[in-house]
């Protein structure tokens, strides 16, 4: 599923520059920025609507919903002739995008052990980042194929089709949430859920685990009993422990999203294209090929040197690549009105510039991409009791 959402974030950086007049004329800048923004519009939606089915019917349909929603917006937009359609798909896409952010990051961290959940949720977003790598690499691909103006971007859209419809039917294979079972009182098949996931545990144990879970419920419940949402969002300002913990998790999701890495993933070849590279959707490959090398760092030592050493570490970096960044588009002849490089060689600032970008998304990819989404463990519940930590312990 991840994979998918990363293809089809990635995709459009390729598709801005080899799509020509393919929808019925030159897309303006105007019309690029819509198509570009309307995808995240749709997960913004997306993410609200899945986690409103994710806790009525479990973790499972949204994300099943998820992937018909994915080939139902590729089909839209592989098949436009006219901007609106190509709009309509991008925000469909946009959809399912927004659920898999939202019910695959839970779903893992339900079932996963406690002791690999770092890793687990690293290599989700992994996942995500070799989506990108793709979609960068077969959009170059089939730009050298096709030349820019032709009709070849649409196999690049039509593609990202194809996992989408493996999910669909390896879902079938996956169990429910625990959590979300035990929650609708199905505790004999939660219990085999947990089977499943801790094969050496036993009754006991397992008993454990869902008397917590319960407990867990028991308390949420309670508390939307007894508050209005107003006093539950009231407690998360006033309640010191809380508001330190939602806070911090709050600001490293805003740093990751407003660091200006979304950009690069939907407007990189666009930018070595003004930069002066003639072949910018090659160029571009470099971008996503970093995000996916970087995230597998990450994977490697997310639960090895602790979340809050790697993002000093990363978060520094990236602040210094982007000052040098700034410095050496400074350097570079641009017409600000055209947007077209006043010169025929590219000079020292677009090498330098490639390279700040590459460290900037290896800072980036290996740091906050990934830790903001393990944030929720700051504001996990207390642990279980000691039946269920030995039930970790025999696992392994």
């Amino acid at each position: 599923m991840l994979i998918h959402s990363g293809y089809d974030t990635g995709y459009i950086s390729s598709v801005l520059v080899t799509i020509g007049a393919s929808l019925g004329h030159e897309l303006t800048s105007s019309e690029q920025e819509l198509v570009t923004s309307l995808t995240s519009g749709g997960a913004l939606v997306g993410a609200v609507i899945a986690g409103t089915l994710a806790d009525r019917f479990g973790r499972k349909l949204p994300i099943f919903l998820a992937c018909i929603v994915f080939v139902i917006g590729t089909v839209l937009q592989t098949a436009a002739y006219h901007l609106p359609q190509f709009a309509v798909g991008r925000f469909v896409v946009g959809l399912g995008v927004g659920s898999a952010a939202m019910v695959v990051p839970l779903y893992i961290s339900e079932l996963a052990p406690a002791k690999y959940r770092g890793r687990m949720i690293a290599f989700n977003n992994m996942s995500v980042t070799f989506g990108q790598f793709l979609a960068s690499a077969i959009g170059a691909g089939f730009a050298q194929v096709g030349g820019e103006g032709s009709q070849a971007w649409r196999a690049t859209v039509g593609i990202g089709a194809a996992p989408a419809i493996i999910l669909a039917g390896l879902l079938t294979l996956c169990p429910e949430s625990p959590r979300q079972l035990v929650a609708h009182g199905d505790v004999d098949q939660a219990s085999l859920v947990l089977t499943r996931i801790y094969p050496t545990s036993t009754e006991d144990q397992r008993r454990a685990k869902i008397q917590s879970i319960e407990m867990s419920i028991r308390e949420a419940t309670q508390t939307m009993v007894a508050d209005s949402i107003w006093k539950t969002l009231a407690r998360i300002f006033t309640t010191p422990a809380t508001f330190r913990a939602v806070f911090t998790a709050c600001t490293i999701m805003a740093i990751s999203q407003l660091s200006g890495f979304n950009t690069l993933m939907y407007y990189s070849a666009t930018l070595f294209k003004i930069v002066g590279f003639n072949n910018a959707t090659a160029v571009a490959i470099t971008v996503s090929a970093t995000n996916f090398i970087f995230s597998i760092v990450n994977l490697v030592i997310v639960d090895k040197f602790g979340r809050r050493r790697i993002l000093l570490v990363t978060i520094f970096g990236m602040s210094v690549c982007l000052i040098i960044a700034a410095v050496s588009f400074h350097f570079i002849p641009i017409d600000l009105h055209t947007l077209e490089v006043q010169s025929d060689e590219i000079g020292w600032p677009g090498y330098l510039l490639i390279v700040i970008i590459i460290c900037f998304v290896g800072f980036y990819s290996s740091g906050v991409a990934t830790v903001a989404w393990i944030g929720t463990e700051l504001v996990r519940p207390p642990p279980p009791p000691y039946a269920f930590s030995k039930l970790h312990m025999n696992r392994h």
